[in-house]
């Protein structure tokens, strides 16, 4: 029986992914993704302020209550220390 011209496609493309997947592993390898700035207390404020229930709902679907809850915690602290 002929083997699918397909199949033998595929076998190489995915051989081929290996190898670049494999490459790309190790030329990034122990990099960190992002340089990340920390967010000042002032935009903080200003998100947790302008937050709508969309937002509120999101963050639901993404985090846990417990870490929304002490985020909320934290930005009322905040807002009580600066007098707001």
């Amino acid at each position: 029986m002929k083997e699918n011209p397909y199949d033998r496609i595929a076998e190489k493309l995915e051989s081929r992914m290996e190898r670049l997947d494999t490459k790309i592993g190790s030329h990034f390898k122990d990099m960190k993704p992002f340089d990340k700035e920390p967010v000042s207390n002032d935009e903080l404020l200003y998100i947790y302020e302008n937050m709508t229930p969309e937002d509120m709902n999101y963050l639901l679907q993404t985090h846990s209550r417990d870490d929304i809850n002490q985020k909320l915690y934290e930005m009322e602290k905040i807002k009580k220390r600066r007098g707001m």
